[in-house]
């Protein structure tokens, strides 16, 4: 079970752990991992992966419905200005392309919108 071992990753007393879910957002095995508690409880931050703007509006509106917590956009979308445009105004997430991935200033985006989301998780 894939959940299982995400869970064991997750306690394995690492700083961070990088997981790829290669498979759609439907697909058998991710839709079911998606809708684990265990998936729910462990990940902190998801950057969604989409080939265009559409793609991208479907697979974070999928993820929000599920309470999960996405904090960017990335993929082949991202060799597109268009595309990158039209991602970020229907997501309001930031589309990251290569560069912002390998940026050291990633964790940074990542631990702002965590804490964000923590905050905004107590007051409601």
């Amino acid at each position: 079970d894939n959940s299982f071992r995400i869970y064991n990753l997750s306690i394995a007393n690492v700083d961070v752990i990088v997981v790829e879910i290669a498979d759609g957002l439907l697909q058998r095995e991710t839709a079911a991992l998606l809708n684990s508690k265990t998936f729910y409880n462990v990940v902190d931050g998801i950057i969604f992966a989409a080939g265009e703007a559409m793609g991208a509006a479907a697979g974070a509106e999928l993820l929000e419905r599920k309470k999960l917590p996405l904090v960017g956009i990335s993929g082949r979308l991202t060799a597109s200005p268009l595309a990158i445009i039209e991602t970020e105004k229907v997501t309001g997430l930031p589309v990251l392309d290569k560069a912002a991935l390998a940026s050291p200033t990633i964790v940074e985006l990542l631990q702002i919108r965590q804490q964000l989301a923590h905050a905004s998780s107590i007051i409601a």
